[in-house]
């Protein structure tokens, strides 16, 4: 296809930045499907397809970390895979497949995928090619297999196209990438400067354009918001194409986005007389949140699902969470304890076992306890030697509420980093391998992405492989830094909370 074409030569002209998608991990898709009653493939021994998958950076990094399942890239961008192949190889990741090709002529090489990624790619390509991507997943997706896909919606999506129209229209006479982008970023700054009475309605545009200049980086603006095709969809026509594809509505990769409690009582009552369609309701939360982007997974339609979720589940995973408390917890009965976590999240308790388990959990963030150890510790801090089953089922609703309320999180996989350095750490052979590569983000062993800005940190990270002490460790700062031993103990301790040790 022409369009595709032009596609690949966009990618090819102007490299788009690599990193790593933890919202469609296959841990989180596998969690949000049992939670729903489905039955979804264990990320350590999975298929997985990643359509549009850049440079396969992504891809990478699940490769490494499950080297067990089996995972397919496709991409358009010669270049891109040809990065990627070059990085997999080094790394000896007989597990990743990373092909050029194009999506509406290419036949998946497995004939059941247990899960099928898109993501950053469905807004950006013409109707055929987003008819295509669903195709693929209704033809290929494992009867118990999860699909994610992203795009752009509404009603958020129309402060950005207004921004994007006005780019767009200023560029269109420039062929050269590089000019588009410096004139999209002047075009921007006009609009600040001529802001001299701004009224509601330009108050929307000035908040936009000022967020666009300062956090999208000059080859996001130029394929995200300058690209012939970016595509916004209201959730409930984006539902309807999927349902032509026999295929249903499962869930929000981040899951609090689908939750109504933070929303006055009476709001909350009318959304949840809309409980039984939840397709409706989804868009009626978009209204409220002038939502524009999503993050969607999908099964197949004929999969009984289970909306009402059984808080006992929880049981069966492994849960970390950031939450804080500000002051001391009094783990005492009836005394209330506030807890924090990011993007606002806040629960306040004044169970005392429950309570206890959140302390345990900060405590230890980012490592993940299962349930048992997590209750053996809270009970532990109680000074309990027995818990009552009701005590238990009070956890247990509570875990479930901090998961919706995005304070807690929930997964499948066993941890893989250490909490401490130990006598020779080690940084994960992948980091090094992405910072000899000269990438600027890395992955963490939660698949998080992580920005490494100090040169000096990069060139250390790289040669902490497990093979020296601490001791010898210090003199790679040698007379760069005023207190070695402080920055290294400094060093580690960032780097293991960041889940980037492996010993």
């Amino acid at each position: 296809m022409h369009h595709m074409a032009e596609t690949a030569t966009a990618y090819d002209e102007v490299v788009y930045p690599s990193q790593p998608f933890p919202q469609a991990h296959p841990d989180r898709l596998a969690t949000l499907g049992m939670l729903f009653g489905m039955s979804p493939a264990p990320p350590q021994q999975c298929t997985y397809l990643e359509l549009g998958c850049g440079d396969g950076y992504h891809l990478a990094g699940l490769g490494f970390a499950f080297p067990e399942s089996r995972f397919i890239g496709i991409d358009l961008s010669a270049t891109a895979i040809q990065r990627g192949r070059q990085f997999v190889g080094e790394l000896g990741l007989s597990n990743v497949e990373l092909i050029c090709g194009d999506v509406t002529t290419w036949k998946p090489p497995i004939e059941r995928l247990d899960y099928i990624v898109a993501h950053g790619l469905f807004s950006w390509v013409p109707p055929p090619v987003q008819e295509c991507v669903l195709d693929i997943c209704s033809r290929h997706l494992a009867e118990q297999g999860i699909a994610y896909i992203s795009y752009n919606t509404y009603p958020g999506g129309h402060i950005r196209q207004m921004l994007r129209d006005m780019m767009r229209m200023h560029t269109e006479h420039l062929q050269d990438p590089t000019q588009k982008i410096r004139q999209a970023k002047a075009m921007l700054q006009f609009l600040l400067a001529g802001q001299t009475q701004p009224n509601e309605l330009t108050a929307f545009l000035k908040k936009e354009a000022e967020w666009i200049l300062e956090n999208a980086n000059d080859s996001v603006l130029y394929h995200d918001d300058l690209a012939d095709v970016n595509r916004f969809f209201y959730f409930r026509e984006f539902a309807a194409l999927a349902s032509q594809h026999d295929l249903q509505y499962l869930a929000e990769a981040d899951f609090h986005e689908m939750q109504d409690r933070i929303y006055p009582p009476s709001v909350v009552a009318i959304l949840q007389q809309l409980n039984a369609n939840v397709i409706l309701k989804e868009q009626y939360l978009d209204f409220l949140k002038c939502r524009r982007f999503r993050q969607t997974l999908l099964c197949r339609a004929e999969i009984p699902l289970v909306r009402d979720i059984d808080p006992a589940i929880v049981e069966r995973f492994y849960i970390s969470s950031p939450a804080r408390c500000e002051s001391e917890v009094d783990c005492g009965p009836d005394v209330i304890a506030a807890f924090t976590g990011p993007r606002g999240a806040a629960m306040r308790i004044d169970h005392p076992l429950t309570k206890a388990a959140l302390v345990e959990l900060g405590l230890r963030w980012p490592y993940r306890l299962s349930f048992g150890e997590m209750i053996e510790n809270a009970a532990g801090r109680l000074n309990a030697s027995q818990v009552d089953p009701d005590d238990l089922q009070i956890v247990q609703q509570v875990i479930l509420a901090g998961y919706s309320a995005g304070l807690i999180e929930l997964n499948l996989v066993t941890p893989t980093w250490v909490e401490t350095p130990g006598e020779r750490p080690c940084i994960s052979r992948l980091v090094r391998a992405q910072l000899r590569h000269g990438y600027k983000v890395i992955t963490t062993l939660r698949h998080q992405p992580l920005k490494i800005d100090d040169p000096l940190e990069s060139q250390i990270m790289q040669q902490i492989d497990g093979t020296q002490d601490q001791e010898q460790l210090a003199h790679l700062a040698d007379g760069k830094v005023p207190d070695v031993e402080q920055f290294l103990a400094n060093f580690l301790r960032r780097a293991a909370h960041s889940a980037l040790l492996t010993g």
